[in-house]
């Protein structure tokens, strides 16, 4: 019984100074043993959030084209008939401008499309 008492004593002793030791090499940063488990896991914690933010990206980019659609349909819905009478009245004022300065009706709005145009890049020239 003293045998089997002092055995099971001397492995506990050890395995305390083999605890010891791992903590303290552990605590000076000699030992890698924590080092290398905590890095892979570290990997694949960043592996996560990547993927995380790839998937987030996709929503907020799903989600902004489908925004912008509505908002599309909304201003057709709210401001279109607007919009059409404003270039309605804008046609007709260009025809009647037309009318007074040449004395005949325009054959085609090419004309007026072209300076529409040319409006259009003045007023992208003159943006700050």
């Amino acid at each position: 019984a003293t045998l089997v008492q002092t055995s099971f004593r001397s492995y506990i002793c050890k395995k305390n100074v083999e605890q010891r030791r791992t903590w303290s090499e552990n605590f000076i940063g000699m030992s890698n043993s924590n080092k290398i488990s905590n890095l892979s896991q570290l990997e694949n914690d960043l592996a996560d959030i990547q993927d995380k933010r790839k998937q987030e990206q996709n929503y907020c980019r799903e989600s902004y084209t489908r925004d912008l659609h509505n908002l599309k349909d909304v201003v057709r819905q709210e401001e279109g008939f607007q919009m059409q009478m404003e270039l309605r009245e804008e046609r007709i004022k260009w025809i009647s401008d037309h009318v007074i300065n040449r004395k005949s009706l325009p054959d085609s709005f090419q004309e007026f499309d072209i300076k529409d145009s040319n409006s259009n890049e003045e007023a992208n020239i003159n943006l700050p």
